[in-house]
């Protein structure tokens, strides 16, 4: 595929016609029908780590014809290690995030999972251990906020139409509670790092999840 975009190796460019639909991975069910979208998907910071290992931040980002102007940076689970379809289905409420509207990311936070489960053997590598704690939803995120330039790179139809994402809005789940920074102000009234995962005019932050944020 000869898409090019400085810093980002794009793997998967295409339009998806509206009523596809997307397996859901912690019910064995599916989505349900999705509206018309561009599905990107891409590869950066590769780079050899600890023991040889090679490691890269891998993303999905899913941009709906009917765009919002909003961004929705879809958290993973646990260890993470995978990219699950970036469709914001953790979201509460019956809709996930592509269907109201939302350019939708997701990553496997820098690492590959190598077993069913819980799998925290990345962590041996120190850089590979902070891009899962907060610098691979930082990178994904300042890349997918500009989803004009993929469309145009794929020769796809795009909805951005000169405009970069107006708020972004972290939905997080466990892993969020190991060490994503986001914001100290946000609209749930927490405080967290003074760190933020994207240079945005305003931020929100959804926790979905058992665990603490600190």
């Amino acid at each position: 595929m000869d898409v090019k975009v400085p810093g980002v190796e794009i793997t998967k460019a295409a339009h998806v016609e509206a009523g596809s639909t997307e397996p859901i991975p912690w019910n064995q069910s599916r989505s349900a029908p999705l509206p018309a979208y561009c599905r990107i998907e891409g590869v950066t910071n590769r780079r050899t780590g600890v023991g040889g290992e090679e490691f890269d931040i891998t993303f999905a980002l899913a941009m709906p014809d009917k765009w919002n102007g909003d961004f929705l940076m879809q958290g993973g689970g646990g260890s993470n290690g995978v990219v699950n379809a970036p469709l914001g289905l953790n979201a509460a409420g019956d809709n996930p995030g592509l269907m109201r509207g939302f350019a939708v990311a997701s990553t496997d936070t820098g690492h590959k999972s190598h077993r069913v489960g819980f799998d925290f053997g990345f962590m041996t590598d120190q850089q590979a251990y902070l891009d899962f704690a907060y610098l691979a939803n930082a990178a994904v995120a300042a890349l997918a906020k500009q989803p004009e330039k993929y469309e145009k790179a794929a020769g796809l139809p795009f909805a951005a139409a000169g405009r970069t994402a107006a708020t972004g809005t972290f939905l997080g789940r466990s892993d969020t509670s190991i060490g994503t920074s986001v914001p100290r102000s946000t609209s749930s009234g927490s405080s967290f790092s003074s760190k933020s995962f994207a240079p945005t005019p305003r931020h929100h932050v959804v926790r979905v999840s058992r665990l603490a944020v600190r």
